[in-house]
């Protein structure tokens, strides 16, 4: 009887081991990304743009994209003292980017694709594999695009955040 009226303390004692675990996902970064951008080059009519944002993005890369856009292009809501802050600058063969946060941003081009442009191909043909991955974060290399038409090669960065991958980082691999 004795051993009975002392179970209750079980759980109690094995919630200190569980509550600093990782939750894993369940979906692959591969997926995810594929997944992202699939709704992200979808017309812009559809609002796949906007869903692939919200569902796969960090807020905190959201927020990077959104300030440096707010100061490039000097909109109402521009925090003037936000963009009056001196930030690392550089310049590729393409276009310039500044570090916002941890992401370089590229100024006059879409974020994900590192383009103005967004091909057909790009829309219809979309490879990744995982180059790394542990519990927290993983890097995919993604393919937008099919030969002869223009490749895409990008190297994506995936946070798990409370069991859920997020896209934290988007850069162009050189070719």
């Amino acid at each position: 009887m004795k051993t009975v009226k002392y179970l209750f303390l079980i759980p109690g004692l094995l919630l200190p081991l569980s509550a600093g675990a990782t939750l894993l996902p369940t979906e692959s970064p591969v997926s995810v990304v594929l997944d992202f951008y699939r709704l992200n080059l979808q017309d812009s009519s559809s609002g796949g743009y906007d869903q692939s944002v919200k569902q796969y993005v960090t807020l905190t890369l959201q927020k990077n994209i959104s300030d440096s856009i707010s100061c490039n292009y000097d909109s109402d809501d521009t925090d003037q003292a936000l963009c009056d802050i001196p930030r690392p600058c550089k310049t590729t063969e393409n276009h310039s980017a500044c570090l916002w946060g941890d992401n370089w941003v590229e100024n006059d081009v879409n974020y994900y694709t590192k383009s103005q442009d967004i091909y057909d191909s790009w829309v219809n043909y979309r490879d990744a594999h995982t180059e790394s991955q542990t519990d927290e974060m993983a890097t995919v290399l993604v393919t937008l695009g099919n030969p002869p038409d223009e490749l895409l090669p990008l190297r994506v960065t995936v946070i798990n955040e409370n069991g859920h991958w997020k896209i934290n980082n988007v850069a162009l691999i050189a070719q």
